[in-house]
């Protein structure tokens, strides 16, 4: 199997942790199986870290949950540190995702976020990337099985 990295977007990362769509439980165990290498960037940790410690979302899991959690994240998934800055997303907070893709030359950009999706590919072909949906990722995976 060739080896697939990908940006997870933060709101994929919780939503699959959480594991409230089917979709979103084939992603995790996409990720869980090493189908996959998320590529991360510390202001990516840090958001995914601050969102699962808000008690609406921490209730969702159990702290021996959140100690598993946060070792996939030192031990799973590849740090990048983007050196260069972007602005191509209405929401400025969501261009760490494409910065951290950039960065690390992956082909994929997992998302449920509009602002990430509706980016005109014109845009994001000449860096390499593309912004896919969860579902539109796991069909690209199952392809390299």
């Amino acid at each position: 199997m060739k080896e697939i990295k990908a940006v997870i977007d933060t709101n994929v990362f919780v939503r699959m942790l959480i594991g409230k769509s089917a979709t979103l439980l084939k992603l995790y165990q996409a990720f869980i199986e090493g189908d996959f290498t998320p590529i991360i960037s510390p202001p990516i940790k840090e958001e995914i870290l601050e969102i699962t410690a808000r008690p609406r979302i921490k209730k969702y899991f159990t702290p021996l949950e959140i100690k598993r959690f946060k070792e996939l994240l030192e031990t799973d998934t590849i740090m990048t540190i983007p050196t260069k800055k972007i602005s191509l997303c209405r929401d400025h907070e969501d261009d760490m995702i494409i910065e951290a893709a950039i960065e690390a030359k992956v082909k994929y950009i997992v998302s449920l976020d509009k602002d990430l999706l509706e980016i005109p590919s014109a845009k994001l072909a000449p860096l390499g990337v593309k912004v896919i949906t969860p579902e539109e990722f796991l069909k690209a995976i199952s392809g390299n099985k």
